[in-house]
């Protein structure tokens, strides 16, 4: 028999018999084997029956509220209309047809009374007969010509709103055909409105070009299918600026579109009225900012506060858009802001519907669609897919075919400005609007003209321009107006075709602009339908050296305008390609003659900008304004022929504790995201070009002020903000590695618990460990930089293995803070989000990052950095393709085992821990993971940052057929209305627990606080009565408020109760996610979102989530 021999000569004790006793005789090997196919069995039909749920959208609104007393009065004429026709029309139908045709007599049953029976009982009823026989008839016929009047109306209204609502929201155009992405926003906008009981006016705020006017569109077009009257306003149209009133400008607007079909003037009012009351209407209302330049004047109560309130009053479903300014911070309503959109939701729109032939074919659509940045801009997004449908979309300047080459940074606003170039070649060739017959010289003379206009607005800061506005009150013939080189220019490029000084050829141009949908022709004027446009056509006109020079430095110093900082950064991109096609060849000769002629090199007209730009932003009215000046600047810098990318970098470190406030400032907060967005983007591509560009040595370029952006992130209050800040550092690859390593900020810092820790002590520390893991990534995949491999991956591994040392016990103790563990936990999750990096390697090997989660999770101790952990490694463990199929056996064939391995090792080396059961968030967690290996949908369990996902509505629809293209597994535009409902009802205990216990001034108190909820267990605040959180509690009560003040008796975590509503929440959440809460408390879904954990009634599960939406609400509205 075969035996071990080979054990005897090495000294190991040999088994006995034969290779197969051992199997035979050891059950625990049969049944692991047996568990692991029984597992990879029921995962496999467990894809098949989740995948298609996964698929589906879960947090779809119910329906639409109607007042009791409607339902009431139908449901009663029902009845009464099915009573009489039963009695006047089947029964004597029945009769008849069995009397005369079948010949059967119908008798009155035995034992039963007949009213009707008898001579003078039959006269009776035959009397009573004929008198209502008349007057029913009349009361039918009047009810149906009453059903007819209003539901014909009606009806006609609502299938043109969901046919063409371009037509009726009068800020869009026919190009506004098919709207994405808005999806979900839509359903939870119309689940907060449906119901006049809870419902408050809400204010849509987007910048310029962020999809307001197409969310609008889409709004519409959904209330009408669910038998809503959407009336779309545009506050612009108010004839009384000082008083106004959104319910009369609805009324109006509707009466005046159905005014065609009424047959009186007291049907219209009686129809209004009608709608009013039953709750059939939803009034969408767009341009409050341009309402608020009328109300800057107004003397006394602001006009859009008493409409809002109003409003309010009159429980009016209203929902307004508008771009974020100052005054929105006062305002008395509910204000959501417009999320980018999601990246499969702007390729579906970018792809032609038929268009499948594959990811070759498709190479030219997706890499614009992330090259210009087009999810935070639907104009550029519909640009893309018009050129892809004309067949004219090509591939853009340094586009890299080769998949696997390493990836490069991309100049967004380069790509924009040659997307503008090609579609309007395409336009004026007449690709475009080909049903409009204009030769191109003539398209090309009035989009000339509206160059011009869209100038005029930009003095005026407007997107509505009349002809009194662009002649300026026809002075600007004379040589000292203004607006004298606008006319100068024209006069002499349209060449004497088109005669500027003319009303009526100005008339024919905008006209002409209508026609070719670039603008809304008015009878005073125009108006521009996209802010971008407006910046696109007045850059073409800012590239003549004359009127640059004249108008820009008074386009800077007027009042701001977002459309001409945006025309800035694009004509820094047409200068730029100016120069490198006019750029001489640079010999060491000329460099030579000189330096001896002594002459300096001039400074570019990028730099001039940049110099007007950073004079000019201190001085701006507010900090949104003055952030806004230095986000520009920094994309324009970045064109320059010699950066000053570190002196504005500097300076703004310097300005940023100016920028801080302690309660939540949103159009603030939008503003210092997009300026540290820009800030590491700048620094990216300055990076490339020294490393692929032709460097001058007249003009050396440095690298990018990493250790500033450190310190500025630092010194932020806002989450958002620094979150973001640690991304942009987390990709800046070597430079960053060797910015951050020198000035020693990547190391974790040892904090002692005794001395306490400042406020900016806990965010340096939280910012170094997001930054960690994701910075080791991104240095490991650098292959652009120069550095060899092993020296890159050595270099960024030295501060990560450091944060894993603390980790690791010490004969003093765990030296590394709870804080800082779920800080390198989140960076973990960061980093394993990752698909595609912005620059370096295309596709990597993951399973170093693999390694080092698994020895984190194993040797952290807190539950929140376990859950955070499982949710990474599930993450890493997705394949690169989500369409892959789940494997029958190998790696990645049993889910289950893969999830139950990490939940066991989970703290298994962290010494003289308590032995328990796993904590039952990470349980469920767990299992949610489970799903998203299954489904390949990890959008729909996971989350990369509560706060984040909690915060907003979210924007994540992506067809299977995309999903591979996405640079992220969980796009930036997630959140959390994309969950399925037990992980959003899982979101918000977690939520719950961490306000409860991660609070406090110092790190001593966190760390004291956090260590009572470093249980294997929950509060049963949590799990039983939640009344203990006290969630009305107002910063004005008289009873004591310290964290264990309102406990339970039998509860040893000691922390309730939550915050006041006075203070601010460490962890904030979204007014309709807590309304979202309250109605996954009902029985409704009682299957669909279960939690394990919660054993407490509905009733009061209702009642807590109702108090903590009503904390977000207006003290007026509650």
């Amino acid at each position: 028999m075969l035996t071990f021999g080979w054990a005897r000569r090495t000294g190991v004790r040999r088994m006995r018999g034969p290779l197969w006793r051992g199997w035979l005789l050891t059950p625990r090997v049969w049944w692991s084997r047996l568990s692991r196919r029984t597992q990879v069995a029921v995962g496999g039909g467990l894809r098949q029956d989740q995948a298609p749920k996964a698929r589906r959208f879960p947090t779809n609104a119910r329906w639409w509220h109607y007042p009791w007393v409607l339902v009431l009065l139908v449901s009663g004429v029902g009845c009464v209309l099915g009573v009489v026709a039963l009695n006047q029309f089947f029964l004597p139908l029945i009769h008849l047809l069995a009397h005369h045709l079948l010949h059967f007599h119908i008798r009155w049953p035995a034992g039963v009374p007949n009213p009707c029976g008898g001579e003078d009982a039959g006269k009776a009823c035959t009397t009573i007969t004929g008198f209502l026989g008349p007057v029913t008839g009349a009361a039918l016929t009047f009810l149906v010509f009453w059903i007819f009047t209003r539901f014909h109306v009606r009806h006609w209204y609502q299938r043109r709103a969901k046919e063409r609502p371009y037509e009726l929201v009068r800020t869009a155009n026919d190009g506004i055909d098919q709207v994405v992405g808005r999806d979900e926003l839509c359903q939870v906008l119309i689940e907060r409105i449906r119901d006049n009981r809870v419902r408050c006016p809400t204010v849509i705020v987007g910048g310029v070009g962020s999809g307001k006017t197409a969310t609008l569109v889409a709004l519409t077009r959904e209330l009408a299918r669910r038998g809503i009257v959407p009336v779309p306003i545009r506050l612009h149209d108010a004839q009384d600026k000082d008083k106004l009133d959104f319910e009369q400008l609805a009324r109006d607007r509707f009466l005046e579109e159905v005014n065609s079909r009424l047959y009186s003037d007291a049907q219209a009012g009686r129809l209004w009225r009608t709608l009013r009351w039953g709750n059939r209407l939803a009034v969408l209302a767009d341009g409050l900012e341009e309402a608020a330049k009328a109300d800057k004047t107004h003397s006394g109560e602001s006009v859009i506060r008493t409409a809002i309130a109003k409003a309010a009053d009159d429980h009016l479903p209203v929902i307004i858009a508008s771009r974020p300014y100052d005054p929105l911070r006062g305002m008395p309503a509910i204000v959501i802001g417009l999320e980018s959109l999601g990246e499969g939701a702007a390729l579906e729109y970018a792809l032609t519907a038929g268009d499948r032939s594959g990811p070759a074919a498709w190479g030219p659509v997706i890499d614009m669609v992330y090259a210009a940045d087009v999810t935070a801009a639907p104009l550029f997004l519909r640009i893309i897919r018009d050129l892809n449908q004309q067949g004219r979309m090509r591939h853009r300047s340094g586009y890299q075919a080769e998949p696997d080459s390493a990836s490069r940074p991309i100049d967004r606003y380069a790509a924009r400005w040659e997307l503008l170039k090609a579609w309007r070649e395409a336009l004026l060739d007449g690709y475009l609007r080909e049903d409009f017959a204009q030769s191109r010289q003539d398209r090309e003379d009035t989009v000339l003209v509206l160059a011009a206009f869209a100038c005029a607005g930009f003095l005026r800061n407007t997107l509505q321009v009349t002809y009194e506005d662009l002649t300026d009150h026809d002075r600007w013939q004379d040589p000292t107006s203004a607006h004298w080189p606008l006319f100068d220019t024209l006069r002499q490029k349209l060449d004497g075709r088109r005669n500027p000084a003319e009303r009526d050829d100005l008339t024919h141009a905008a006209t002409a602009g209508g026609e070719l949908g670039l603008v809304d022709a008015q009878s005073d004027g125009v108006r521009f339908q996209h802010g971008d446009l407006q910046a696109y056509l007045g850059a073409q006109l800012l590239v003549d050296p004359d009127v640059r020079n004249k108008l820009l430095s008074r386009l800077v110093r007027a009042e701001p305008s977002r459309e001409v900082l945006n025309a800035m950064r694009l004509l820094s991109r047409e200068l730029a390609d100016r120069r490198t096609a006019q750029k001489p060849r640079l010999t060491t000769l000329s460099m030579a003659r000189t330096m001896l002629s002594g002459t300096s090199v001039q400074p570019d007209d990028a730099a001039k900008m940049v110099g007007l730009l950073q004079q000019a932003a201190p001085g701006q009215p507010n900090a949104c304004w003055q952030l806004e000046f230095y986000a520009a600047a920094l994309e324009i810098d970045a064109s320059a022929l010699k950066p000053r990318h570190a002196s504005l970098v500097n300076e703004l470190a310097r300005r940023w504790h100016s920028y801080q406030h302690e309660t939540p400032d949103r159009p603030l907060d939008e503003a210092k995201l997009d300026v540290v967005r820009r800030t590491g983007e700048a620094a990216r591509l300055i990076t490339d070009r020294r490393r692929h560009g032709a460097v001058d040595r007249r003009r050396p370029l440095w690298a990018p002020p990493y250790a500033d952006l450190f310190q500025l992130a630092a010194d932020e209050h806002s989450y958002r903000v620094r979150l973001a800040a640690a991304r942009e550092l987390g990709f800046g690859g070597m430079d960053a590695t060797l910015a951050l390593s020198t000035a020693e900020l990547l190391r974790p810092r040892s904090m002692d618990l005794r001395l306490g820790g400042g406020p900016k002590a806990l965010r340096e520390q939280q910012v170094r460990g997001w930054v960690v893991p994701l910075l080791h990534l991104s240095t490991v995949e650098d292959t652009d930089s120069g550095v060899p491999g092993e020296e890159r991956y050595h270099r960024s591994r030295v501060a990560l293995a450091e944060w894993l040392r603390e980790l690791t016990p010490t004969g003093e103790g765990r030296r590394l803070s709870i804080t800082s563990e779920m800080a390198l936990a989140q960076g973990f999750r960061l980093a394993a989000n990752v698909r595609r990096l912005p620059v370096g390697r295309a596709r990597w090997d993951r399973s170093f990052l693999v390694e080092k989660a698994e020895f984190a999770l194993r040797n952290s101790r807190f539950w929140y950095s376990h859950l955070a952990l499982l949710q990474a490694l599930t993450l890493l463990a997705l394949p690169d393709d989500p369409a892959e199929p789940l494997p029958r056996r190998g790696r990645g064939s049993n889910p289950y085992g893969l999830v139950q391995h990490w939940t066991r090792i989970a703290g298994s080396a962290v010494p003289g821990r308590e032995r328990c059961g796993a904590h039952p968030f990470v349980l469920e967690v767990g299992r949610l993971c489970v799903y998203a290996l299954l489904t390949r949908r990890p959008e729909r369990y996971c989350w990369i940052d509560e706060r984040e996902t909690a915060s907003r509505v979210g924007s994540c629809s992506v067809p299977d057929h995309l999903r591979r293209e996405q640079r992220l597994w969980i796009p930036d535009s997630m959140g959390w209305s994309i969950l399925g409902g037990r992980a959003q009802r899982l979101l918000a205990d977690i939520m719950l627990l961490l306000n409860l216990a991660d609070r406090g001034d110092t790190l001593a108190e966190r760390e004291e606080r956090l260590a009572r909820a470093d249980r294997c267990d929950l509060p049963p605040c949590l799990t039983n009565d939640r009344s203990a959180m006290q969630p009305s509690r107002t910063l004005h009560a008289t009873d004591r408020c310290d964290p264990g003040a309102t406990c339970l008796d039998d509860c040893d975590f000691r922390l309730c109760p939550l915050p006041t509503r006075g203070e601010r929440m460490p962890h904030e959440m979204d007014q309709s996610f807590c309304a979202r809460q309250r109605d996954l408390a009902s029985l409704r879904y009682v299957f669909e979102a279960r939690a394990p954990w919660q054993n407490g009634d509905y009733v009061g599960l209702r009642r807590f989530w109702r108090e903590m939406s009503e904390r977000q609400l207006p003290n007026w509205r509650r």
